[in-house]
């Protein structure tokens, strides 16, 4: 399950709280889950504000996957991945022009497809946000 935008927006909000314990409950069972939030998203996920998410997304982004049990790709000019046990991930292939509307879907898409072929999670994840941004 990958949950990007509006998605990650309901998780946020005080009607999505059944939504976001569900999926915690999920993602503690084994669920296969992906948040793929920007630093906005981010920031309401934790109730930070976008610079206390900025200034340290691999704690916030680390936050987040141990929350839903869940690989986390925490989206900025250097994207972090992280997972729920074990190390992150900082991409440093990306740059300041990935915030484009429209490229977190087209990395949401590499991920995917990472996905059908076969990769686990926070591989597919890893290799997307690299792929992505040496496009």
């Amino acid at each position: 399950l990958v949950l990007d935008a509006d998605a990650l927006n309901l998780l946020a909000e005080e009607n999505g709280r059944m939504l976001a314990e569900e999926l915690r409950a999920q993602g503690a069972e084994g669920r296969v889950i992906l948040l793929t939030p920007h630093v906005g998203e981010m920031s309401r996920l934790l109730q930070r504000t976008i610079p206390e998410c900025k200034d340290d997304l691999p704690t916030c982004a680390k936050i987040l996957a141990k929350r839903f049990h869940a690989v986390a790709v925490a989206k900025d000019a250097r994207t972090v991945v992280c997972k729920e046990q074990g190390a992150c991930y900082l991409n440093t292939t990306g740059n300041s022009g990935m915030a484009t509307a429209g490229s977190g879907d087209v990395l949401t898409g590499v991920i995917l497809g990472l996905l059908a072929q076969g990769m686990d999670a926070p591989e597919a994840a890893t290799c997307g946000v690299y792929l992505h941004g040496m496009a």
